[in-house]
């Protein structure tokens, strides 16, 4: 896998059409931002919000995920990067996906570091 040399991203994300050889999903909503592909799913049938954040050839920088987050998803979803299971990586693969979903707000745990 590349490490993305990306400088610059766009100012913000542009909604696009779903791609064709999708089933329509009322709950779903595609952008573009730079070289990503962005799918965000609103809460329903079990689960909260969902971003699936694909790229060609690299993983998507934790800056345009980021971007992306805050910029689509409201304020007060508490979201995590999700790792799909080993297997279920493909090497070689076009477009390198990451998923980000909604969790249960936790509230942190104090850190005590000892010397």
């Amino acid at each position: 896998m590349r490490r993305s040399n990306i400088t610059t991203a766009p100012p913000k994300p542009v909604e696009v059409p779903p791609p064709r050889d999708l089933p329509p999903d009322p709950s779903s909503r595609w952008y573009r931002y730079g070289e990503c592909q962005v799918r965000v799913g609103a809460p329903g049938s079990g689960h909260g919000w969902r971003m699936l954040v694909a790229t060609p050839g690299r993983l998507p920088t934790t800056d345009e995920l980021g971007t992306l987050r805050y910029t689509l998803i409201p304020e007060d979803a508490a979201m995590a990067l999700v790792f799909p299971p080993e297997n279920q990586w493909v090497p070689g693969q076009q477009l390198l996906l990451m998923q980000i979903g909604e969790i249960e707000e936790r509230q942190p745990q104090p850190t005590v570091l000892v010397p």
